[in-house]
Formats: C-alpha cells, sequence, structure tokens
C-alpha cells in the first residue's frame, strides 16, 4: 500500500506511541501486522462508508493525490 512520506511516518509513529503505551499500561505488546494493520483498515473503511462521491474526491485532492 502507498502511503505519502508524511502519512507514512505518522502511521509508524502512532504505532510505537501505541506499543510503549499497551506495553507499560497493560503488559502487552500488539504486533503491527496482526493487530494495528487490521484496526487501522477498518477504521478508515468505517470513515469511507459515510463519505460521498464528492467528499472522497475532496479528501483526494486536499491530499494532492490525484
Amino acid at each position: 500500500m502507498y502511503l505519502p512520506d508524511e502519512i507514512d511516518s505518522t502511521f509508524d509513529n502512532e504505532y510505537d506511541r501505541l506499543v510503549y503505551e499497551c506495553g507499560r499500561e497493560l503488559d502487552w505488546k500488539p504486533k503491527k501486522n496482526k493487530h494495528y494493520y487490521p484496526i487501522a483498515v477498518k477504521h478508515g473503511v468505517d470513515a469511507i462508508e459515510d463519505m460521498s462521491a464528492g467528499e472522497f474526491v475532496e479528501a483526494v485532492d486536499g491530499m494532492e493525490l490525484r
């Protein structure tokens, strides 16, 4: 999956944050492929389900992906 650099960096930083917080608070380390990716994709798809075609194009254009 292609992610622009600024999103890729945030994506990785959030995973690192969750690993740290889950480890500290719950004594558990989530795995990136098994836990983080599915949750990130599911929540992203949930947000996209609520978008109209116009809103989707606005989001694409706002990220300069077209």
